[in-house]
């Protein structure tokens, strides 16, 4: 229902938007711009509902004579543009949402290769300590940038400083 009151919504607006807009001759737009954004955020079915009723807006409000349905072969021109209009910004929209399923797929798996690999670099951590404790060997690293000094909890012990204890840069 959300969808569908979209369209009657965008065309209620065009209509308002062509009133103001006949002292430009610019009665059409309105009408493409609310079946193009109707497609676009609700889907090609209210798309063509905003189609069928941009067309009754128009022949009501602003064929001759007003207020009054007469259907002409200009209206048939006009329905084929806005379908025309509808099939087209909805294949766009349609792309749109493939790429966006793509790459939300592409992305779950992306985090699961993050978590996978996290996985296995916490799992090598746990094994380079424990063959530092076996061997009683230790290692220590220094950022020349920064001059900070990091070694593991082995060269601790081997310096006699208690694991909370850190190397003096």
């Amino acid at each position: 229902i959300l969808r569908y009151s979209i369209a009657v919504l965008s065309v209620a607006i065009a209509t308002g938007a062509a009133f103001f807009l006949t002292h430009f001759s610019a009665t059409l737009t309105p009408f493409l711009l609310a079946v193009g954004a109707t497609v676009w955020y609700a889907g090609v079915g209210p798309g063509i509902l905003a189609v069928v009723l941009s067309v009754l807006s128009l022949d009501f409000f602003f064929v001759s004579p007003s207020y009054s349905f007469s259907f002409r072969q200009a209206d048939l021109v006009y329905l084929v543009l806005c379908i025309a209009v509808a099939l087209v910004v909805g294949w766009v929209a349609a792309a749109r949402r493939r790429a966006e399923q793509e790459i939300r797929q592409a992305r779950d798996v992306l985090d699961a290769k993050v978590s996978e690999r996290t996985a296995e670099l916490r799992e090598s951590e746990g094994k380079l300590e424990e063959a530092q404790r076996i061997a009683r060997v230790g290692y220590w690293e220094r950022d020349i940038r920064t001059g900070l000094v990091n070694w593991s909890e082995q060269s601790n012990r081997i310096f006699g400083l208690a694991p909370d204890e850190g190397p003096v840069p």
